[in-house]
């Protein structure tokens, strides 16, 4: 059993590693070059870079991954993003190529990022309807409350 664990694991993790050169190049194609000098900096600059960035930059270059058609296991996922993007801003610029695949997954990246603003977009609207009709309701109890009480206090005093 553990003997099939390992080969199975071992073929994903050669799926990754081949998936590789492919990411870091389309991350390079994605960030513009004064973001990558940017963020290039900010890894040197210490150590702790990729675990305080885990919850803000790295959710974006992991759903960009995934958008682009990186798919693999959130665990994954949060292990690589780090080591890949530091791949992707050091690449120097006669390296930052525009090939086709990289076309391609540039423009499903594009789809990706619309389709989710557009969900952000619908599920803003039913909250913001749903807090509105929270208010309402909450208000017209009160009113109600306010109400029976301003009753008792007529019939007893």
């Amino acid at each position: 059993m553990s003997g099939r664990f390992n080969s199975v694991f071992n073929d994903y993790m050669s799926h990754v590693n081949a998936d590789r050169e492919e990411a870091v190049l389309f991350l390079a194609n994605i960030i513009a070059e004064k973001e990558r000098d940017l963020i290039r900096s900010k890894m040197d600059s210490g150590p702790h870079f990729g675990a305080m960035e885990h919850m803000f930059l790295g959710i974006n270059i992991r759903n960009a991954l995934r958008g682009a058609g990186f798919f693999y296991d959130a665990h994954t996922m949060d292990y690589i993003w780090y080591y890949w993007l530091k791949d992707a801003v050091s690449l120097p610029d006669e390296k930052v190529v525009l090939t086709g695949n990289i076309k391609t997954r540039i423009s499903r990246y594009r789809e990706f990022m619309e389709k989710e603003r557009k969900r952000q977009a619908n599920l803003s609207t039913k909250y913001k309807w749903v807090s509105e009709k929270v208010l309402v309701t909450s208000m017209t109890l009160l009113a109600v409350i306010l109400f029976i009480i301003s009753l008792i206090l007529h019939w007893v005093g």
